[in-house]
């Protein structure tokens, strides 16, 4: 089933389309400018999976950068400023006072920034292959000749992406995803985004974000080097770092399943501590307890769902409810309180 596709307008005046999947703590997924377009992007299957993943035990936020998609094409300003805008306008409309925030390669200075400035809002912040300025990614050679491409063949640049730097090999893949990337946006918007990226440069804010952060990278993505993941962790407090085999510079490409197990834990280790229910503890169910005593001895979401024999979103669910009934905001807490209460051994 398609998303629905709704509106929200921005403190200048601009309409941003975005849409929402699943239910619980909310997950904002910046759109990954300039490429980006909602329906487009649901049509491919492995991108159209990936966001499905996310959106188990969550409610998922996706919306289209101003310029772009479906969002107002006219108004194609990709500075901070404006692309902070559109955030906002989204999780104003849809009421969200915090949420956590995922973004990818050049949505990942727009997230930095965010961060930096609403911690009160920022629960946690996931950056996959993004960067503090965009030198770590366009100076490599690889990209410089990708790049050049973009003022001299719009169509043969779209494809050379989507070849080159997604790592597709099937080649009716690569056209779908070309083919988005010239539904979602001009050449002339392209040229102007990437124009507009390459005044960044938030090394100055990295070490004000106050959010629990994860930072993921694989570690033969040929197009930014794994020295500046590295760099990123060093410069944001507390920071963690998850380097992952591949050399996809798609998240939804590759070897799927263990960066959502890796989100998927850090979420839950960034989730807000509840407060105590009055009267005590609220009993566990069997399957809750099953579930505690599983997170107990290490296994990550997929590896419970993969023992119970059911989905990820419903362990989600069940730890959800262990957290609420403990009063714990991680799993470590919730261990720890499980021995408390002599429900472990």
């Amino acid at each position: 089933m398609e998303p629905m596709i709704r509106y929200a307008p921005t403190s200048d005046g601009v309409s941003i389309a975005y849409c929402t999947l699943g239910e619980g703590s909310p997950l904002v997924c910046l759109p990954t400018v300039p490429c980006c377009h909602l329906q487009r992007e649901w049509e491919i299957p492995e991108w159209r999976r990936w966001h499905e993943r996310l959106a188990e035990g969550r409610l998922l936020v996706r919306f289209d950068s101003r310029g772009t998609g479906l969002s107002e094409r006219e108004a194609a300003d990709f500075s901070l400023e404006a692309q902070m805008r559109d955030l906002e306008a989204v999780v104003d409309r849809l009421g969200l006072e915090a949420f956590a925030l995922i973004a990818a390669i050049h949505a990942g200075p727009t997230a930095v920034a965010y961060a930096a400035a609403h911690p009160e809002r920022v629960r946690a912040l996931v950056l996959w292959h993004t960067y503090s300025q965009v030198f770590h990614m366009v100076g490599q050679p690889r990209a410089q000749t990708i790049h050049m491409l973009l003022e001299r063949d719009w169509e043969l640049f779209t494809e050379t992406i989507a070849l080159a730097g997604f790592g597709w090999s099937d080649g009716e893949s690569a056209q779908r995803f070309a083919a988005m990337i010239r539904a979602a946006v001009t050449p002339e918007v392209a040229q102007a985004a990437f124009a507009e990226f390459a005044k960044r440069d938030l090394g100055a804010l990295l070490p004000d974000v106050r959010a629990p952060t994860l930072i993921l990278h694989r570690t033969e993505m040929p197009v930014i080097d794994v020295a500046v993941a590295r760099e990123l962790a060093a410069a944001i407090p507390d920071a963690r770092l998850a380097l992952l085999p591949g050399s996809s510079i798609a998240p939804w490409l590759g070897e799927v399943d263990g960066v959502i197990a890796v989100i998927d834990d850090f979420l839950d280790d960034a989730r807000p501590v509840p407060a105590p229910a009055d009267g005590g503890v609220e009993p566990l169910s069997a399957r809750e307890l099953e579930v505690l005593r599983l997170i107990a001895t290490g296994l990550t979401n997929q590896e419970i769902a993969e023992r119970l024999v059911v989905s990820v979103g419903t362990v989600k669910t069940h730890i959800n409810n262990i957290f609420s009934k403990l009063s714990v905001g991680n799993r470590t807490r919730a261990v720890a309180r499980g021995r408390d209460l002599a429900l472990l051994d």
